[in-house]
């Protein structure tokens, strides 16, 4: 008889706070940070900042998941399924808008870019296609040490504990990156003279595929321009 390596024992409040102290707590869904790295579209690249502005505006995001289309086979007894292709869900992403409408008229003019107004001609994907990335956040951190320096100004090893200066950095565990990503739908906003909170703007999102991307930290508020393709940090001030 084979071993159970998992018997269902040992089921305490005490057990359960070890398991998640193991995994420094619980993820929170607030911890979260999006990209929309911006467009290969001239008309969209004149105020780079504002795609660092969504960012912040990102009022709710979601991590789209990702299915098995199957076809069911039978040769003798039961039936059974196997994978046919796969799908991907689409990305929503709610944005606050801001008195001056900046957001939406940015989604329609790049909703414009894929299908201009008044003709029936689609442009190529390539022309403007983007990639958007979803960050989940530690609730925790990453703990940065650096060298501290004596009062005569030369530094200290980082090897002495005692002489180190500690900050705590913001570090993502977890990372979606969704390729070829264009928007596909600008919800409707609601008017009502009874309603004086912020509007919002909600916005649909095709892709080709995401996956995790490279497992290393990069900075979320670190944009990629397609006319010069390095990256380029964007102040608060843009």
């Amino acid at each position: 008889m084979a071993t159970n390596v998992n018997p269902p024992d040992g089921m305490t409040l005490d057990a359960f706070r070890g398991v998640m102290a193991e995994g420094d707590g619980g993820a929170k869904a607030a911890r979260y940070i999006v990209r929309i790295n911006a467009p290969p579209i001239p008309s969209l690249l004149g105020n780079i900042a504002i795609w660092r502005d969504l960012s912040f505006l990102c009022e709710a995001a979601e991590m789209p998941g990702r299915q098995f289309m199957v076809n069911e086979n039978r040769y003798y007894g039961p039936t059974f399924k196997t994978p046919a292709a796969v799908e991907y869900q689409d990305l929503q992403l709610t944005f606050l808008c801001r008195d001056k409408f900046r957001e939406r008229k940015l989604f329609d003019d790049w909703m414009d870019a894929i299908q201009p107004i008044g003709t029936f001609e689609f442009n190529y994907r390539d022309k403007y296609a983007t990639t958007i990335e979803v960050f989940q956040m530690s609730d925790v951190g990453e703990v940065v040490v650096t060298p501290a320096t004596d009062p005569t100004g030369l530094p200290i090893p980082r090897a002495n504990p005692l002489f180190t200066n500690q900050a705590l950095k913001d570090t993502h565990v977890y990372r979606m990156v969704f390729e070829k990503a264009y928007p596909v739908a600008v919800l409707a906003q609601p008017l009502s003279g009874s309603d004086g909170d912020y509007m919002r703007l909600q916005v649909l999102f095709t892709y080709v595929r995401w996956t995790r991307g490279i497992e290393e930290y990069k900075d979320p508020f670190q944009l990629v321009t397609p006319t010069s393709g390095i990256s380029q940090k964007i102040s608060p001030t843009g």
